[in-house]
């Protein structure tokens, strides 16, 4: 398994092997204070929304909304009324759609990429961001409750919603002379990438791994004045400004899809009561500050400041780490579509051409040994293969139900669906 850092905010109140970056002699760890944490939660959340629409009436807006924006040639203003509130959430509308979305519409609240299909398909029916400023302002599930409200007030029937990407942080308030590369000098980690960012000569920030987890700690203040001008996290953070021998750093964390799933989170409801637990993975197992950089991790112990970090995600202190574990997925129905794409592309290179004299499946089934002679597999290769196949199925099916039995027993996240299949089964033995 590969562990990968990033930094993260928070909300206020509330295999590879090991990579180390050696530092030089005589350097001291940054580890003679202790940080100040200013606020720490989720700051920005990404959800993949399935729905049945009831009729195409918000569509027909929709439409409405991106034609004027195509004659003005710049996005036009768009809401979506709320009547069980008598509010109106605001949007612009752009002229064009993306990624085989019809609509976008981008709000300082929320942002929609919505497709143009009334029932659910394999691609989510609505992709949506819940901003920085709606969460730290409203707390997480009022800001998801208020866009989920209005969706379904214009004729969404919501068939289910999931974790695309979440982003947890934590902001610190440290001494000037904790911020250089000195500190970078105690990272454990298992991410392969690490890219510190300066801007005239003077550091600014850093990103610890690619992919699924990133981890960036960066200057807060000086990434509000040269970029973001959220100038209302000094109201979160309690203060006025930062003096000139103090700065506020943030730790981030964006986490995507597939960690969430493996960390047994599918739907976001089940995500709520678990942050300090997603937390507490990305910090005491994912990324750590630690002395002895490079010796073994039974010699290491982790600093101080960083066992701040890991004790304070909204008040929370010891949070146990969610439990990782590779998703094993055995959908039949879904090999089986793989394999008919692949097939439709073979014949395509093939030069397939409609005829009457034989069905179609049968030219596919023709195809698909004119692959497997191109392969110049032997029958007896091909055994050996599958044999292969199924004895690593089984092995990761193993190990995927002894986390699951694990995170059961220590009250961790773990997918609703093989919570079920265990009382069932405690059932029958009874």
């Amino acid at each position: 398994m590969k562990k990968h850092a990033y930094t993260t905010q928070s909300v206020i109140g509330s295999s590879g092997g090991h990579t180390t970056i050696s530092p030089p002699s005589k350097v001291k760890s940054p580890d003679s204070f202790t940080p100040k944490v200013l606020a720490s939660g989720v700051d920005t959340l990404y959800l993949a929304l399935d729905i049945r629409w009831k009729s195409d009436v918000l569509f027909k807006l929709l439409d409405k909304g991106k034609e004027m924006a195509r004659e003005v040639e710049q996005p036009f203003p768009f809401y979506l009324f709320i009547e069980s509130q008598k509010q109106e959430l605001y949007f612009n509308i752009l002229p064009n759609g993306s990624k085989g979305y019809n609509w976008i519409l981008v709000g300082a609240e929320y942002s929609l990429r919505i497709g143009n299909w009334l029932d659910p398909k394999s691609r989510p029916s609505v992709m949506l961001e819940i901003r920085s400023e709606t969460i730290w302002t409203r707390g997480l599930p009022e800001s998801l409750e208020r866009i989920l409200t209005a969706l379904e007030e214009n004729h969404a029937i919501l068939k289910s919603i999931k974790p695309s990407r979440l982003d947890l942080c934590m902001d610190i308030l440290v001494p000037n002379e904790f911020w250089n590369m000195e500190l970078f000098n105690s990272m454990n980690t298992r991410a392969h990438h690490f890219s510190p960012f300066f801007k005239n000569q003077k550091l600014t920030g850093a990103q610890i791994g690619k992919g699924k987890i990133v981890c960036r700690l960066y200057d807060k203040p000086l990434e509000i004045k040269i970029k973001s001008n959220k100038k209302w996290m000094y109201l979160i953070w309690g203060i006025s400004e930062v003096s000139e021998d103090m700065k506020v750093i943030r730790i981030e964390f964006q986490i995507r899809r597939e960690l969430i799933k493996s960390l047994g989170i599918n739907i976001i409801k089940e995500a709520f009561p678990y942050l300090d637990n997603i937390w507490a993975y990305c910090t005491q197992n994912w990324l750590k500050f630690q002395t002895n950089p490079g010796k073994h991790h039974t010699q290491r112990k982790t600093l101080e400041w960083w066992k701040v970090i890991q004790n304070s995600f909204q008040g929370i202190s010891n949070p146990r780490p969610a439990i990782r574990a590779k998703v094993v997925n055995t959908s039949q129905e879904q090999l089986a579509y793989q394999l008919a794409g692949i097939l439709n592309s073979f014949a395509a290179t093939k030069g397939y051409t409609p005829s009457g004299k034989n069905p179609l499946r049968e030219r596919l089934l023709e195809f698909c040994s004119t692959a497997l002679d191109l392969t110049q597999k032997t029958d007896s290769d091909l055994e050996k293969g599958i044999k292969q196949k199924k004895a690593k199925y089984f092995r990761d099916k193993k190990k995927y139900r002894s986390a699951t039995q694990k995170r059961i027993e220590l009250g961790l996240p773990t997918e609703n669906q093989i919570i079920e299949i265990k009382k069932q089964t405690t059932k029958k033995k009874n």
